[in-house]
């Protein structure tokens, strides 16, 4: 189970060429996601802060230049090591480490773990392990803070598998109920689950890749919002966060 998340690191190179046009200016999410760290740091001494699939490091660089590094610690994981050479050039002032979700080892360690759009790769099964690990490594009353696919339809569940050129085996990408998301997240050991639905406030172009992967692209609606497209799929993207039940709880 934990091999098939390893192999996902076979596409890094095509991956680390996307993160790299984020390297100076946030991406959209980005900008709503280090808002929202912001709210997590607020009234903490010093937390410790986990970005756990890092990547390139993009986040935690804009973090270095939002928080002074007396003022947060930051950690980032990924099972890139090639990423990873990336993000020590791009967040000097960040501890990275060589890490699986799906395996962490970090006991009580974290006041806030963001997962940055990981989890919709993830099957069900695969998801439970990551929310269990996330609670096992944060304080109590720490901050989970994830980016991934929910959507308000309570009962369904949708798993699709991508193939294209630059995933001919395919890709599994899944969409699960933000209800079924709260019970699981709640189940893990944490509470106050909370959903923010994203909503992207620019127009994106449709093009196609030379090397076959599929680029996100926009579709407005007469209201408008934006549907954020990964080709012919809907990408219902949406922040989770969730605070870890106390001690005593």
């Amino acid at each position: 189970m934990t091999g098939r998340y390893v192999d996902r690191a076979a596409v890094t190179p095509a991956y680390n060429a996307y993160q790299n046009r984020y390297a100076t200016e946030p991406r959209e999410s980005d900008k709503v996601l280090l808002d929202m760290i912001a709210e997590a740091v607020a009234g903490r001494e010093r937390p410790k802060l986990l970005d756990v699939g890092c990547s390139t490091g993009n986040l935690l660089a804009h973090l270095s230049r939002r928080f002074d590094h007396t003022q947060i610690d930051l950690v980032g994981g990924d099972v890139s090591p090639s990423s990873l050479d990336v993000a020590r050039q791009a967040a000097p002032y960040a501890e990275l480490r060589h890490m699986n979700i799906l395996d962490m080892r970090c006991p009580g360690e974290f006041d806030i773990i963001v997962a940055n759009a990981v989890t919709y790769h993830f099957t069900d099964e695969e998801y439970g392990i990551a929310l269990a690990n996330i609670a096992r490594s944060l304080k109590p009353r720490g901050i989970s803070l994830a980016f991934e696919w929910a959507h308000d339809e309570p009962w369904q569940h949708l798993a699709i598998k991508e193939i294209t050129p630059a995933h001919l085996q395919g890709v599994m990408l899944y969409s699960r109920p933000q209800a079924w998301i709260e019970t699981a997240t709640k189940k893990a050991g944490f509470a106050h689950v909370e959903f923010r639905p994203f909503n992207i406030p620019i127009d994106l172009p449709r093009t196609r890749r030379e090397d076959g992967a599929v680029n996100t692209h926009t579709i407005k609606l007469s209201d408008g919002r934006r549907l954020s497209m990964r080709g012919e799929i809907y990408q219902p993207w949406c922040f989770v966060m969730a605070m870890k039940n106390g001690s005593g709880d």
